[in-house]
């Protein structure tokens, strides 16, 4: 199985409270079409971690309030 790497950084791992962190770049977040919100599983797979999306990201209201455009769904003064 060929793999294509488009996006690509290099990390540490962090303590983050009781657990491990690592910090996804823009760059990479938008290769793999991370947002804030969307549920991932992780595996182990050999050599390390595989991410995969798992749904879809959950707006909060404020994120859908804003998103929303009178004119563009069709509600009247």
């Amino acid at each position: 199985m060929s793999k294509v790497t488009r996006a690509s950084s290099e990390k540490v791992v962090q303590k983050w409270g009781n657990s491990l962190a690592v910090r996804i770049t823009g760059a990479v977040a938008d290769e793999a079409g991370f947002v804030q919100g969307l549920p991932i599983t992780t595996e182990v797979v050999e050599g390390g971690i595989l991410l995969r999306v798992a749904g879809r990201a959950r707006m909060s209201l404020a994120q859908m309030l804003s998103a929303f455009d009178p004119g563009r769904h069709g509600v009247s003064p």
